[in-house]
């Protein structure tokens, strides 16, 4: 799995952050959806997914920690909003 934060592998050592709308950008290309997918999938508003990606904004200190959780666990981030009914 790539590390949303460096845009490294497993295994891969750096102490570079990447910006925070290539992280977004890698993120979600790594899960595999378009945007609208992920808006769907994780409740983000397209318009504040594609603001992130192109750097038009930077996601708040909650909604990076929100990132963070899906980096680490989307299939169960997926599940809970499926439960809750807000993923249908």
């Amino acid at each position: 799995m790539i590390d949303w934060t460096t845009g490294r592998g497993a295994g891969e050592r750096s102490s570079k952050r990447l910006p925070p709308h290539y992280r977004v950008k890698l993120l979600r290309r790594s899960l595999r959806l378009t945007r609208a997918e992920f808006s769907r999938t994780y409740g983000v508003p397209l318009k504040t997914l594609q603001g992130w990606e192109q750097g038009l904004r930077e996601p708040d200190q909650t909604a990076l920690a929100y990132l963070a959780l899906i980096a680490e666990m989307p299939e169960e981030i997926r599940a809970a909003r499926r439960r809750s009914g807000a993923l249908r």
